[in-house]
């Protein structure tokens, strides 16, 4: 499969992801009210919340569900082939990535902007709170390891070093 099928391919997989699952979800169980007032309008404070641009808000959503998709499934790519790597991005992001991101994000929304913690103080407990704030905490850390684990894995395969090296020459070279 030459590399422009593929992205052909990505291309329509969600495109009908989108047009089937995508709303179905968002109509059937979340069932977003777009004439309800967001805390970003509710609370404008000009720090944490305010109203922002709907294309400046679909940049956060692609960041956050595509944070470690690029990077992992490139070293994917590197260590098994295209398709793994294919397989990765397309069943994940379609299937996977995006409810959680969306209904956190939406459940989030429907409590007044609150954070998970903050939802957990307010529907249980105090306890509650720590609880599932001691869970992120050491949630994130596991997943930043198994992310240090799979750079790691990829600087053994022998083109491994020259993919992390023009990421970072990227990186510079873009001012992040």
């Amino acid at each position: 499969m030459t590399s422009l099928y593929a992205l052909i391919l990505g291309i329509v997989w969600i495109v009908l992801v989108y047009k089937f699952y995508a709303k179905r979800v968002d109509q059937k169980i979340i069932m977003t009210d777009p004439k309800k007032t967001t805390p970003a309008v509710m609370y404008m404070d000009g720090v944490e919340f305010m109203p922002a641009n709907k294309n400046v808000l679909f940049g956060f959503q692609y960041k956050s569900i595509c944070g470690i998709g690029p990077v992992a499934g490139a070293i994917f790519a590197s260590n098994w082939g295209w398709l793994p790597a294919m397989l990765y991005l397309m069943l994940g992001v379609a299937l996977l990535g995006w409810v959680h991101d969306y209904t956190s994000t939406m459940v989030g929304v429907r409590r007044e902007g609150m954070s998970l913690g903050g939802m957990s103080y307010t529907l249980i407990s105090p306890r509650a709170r720590t609880l599932i704030s001691i869970f992120i905490y050491f949630n994130l850390m596991l997943s930043f390891g198994a992310f240090a684990v799979m750079i790691a894995s990829n600087l053994t395969v022998p083109t491994g070093p020259l993919g992390i090296l023009i990421w970072v020459l990227m990186g510079l070279l873009a001012g992040q």
